[in-house]
């Protein structure tokens, strides 16, 4: 269980950083 939690969190943290890094270069790049 504590695999599937940690694969789960892991895909949650990727996404997360990818959403910010997208926003990020939105603001940088008009």
């Amino acid at each position: 269980m504590r695999e599937v939690i940690g694969e789960q969190s892991i895909q949650v943290l990727v996404a997360v950083l990818g959403r910010k890094i997208a926003l990020s270069h939105e603001r940088l790049m008009p």
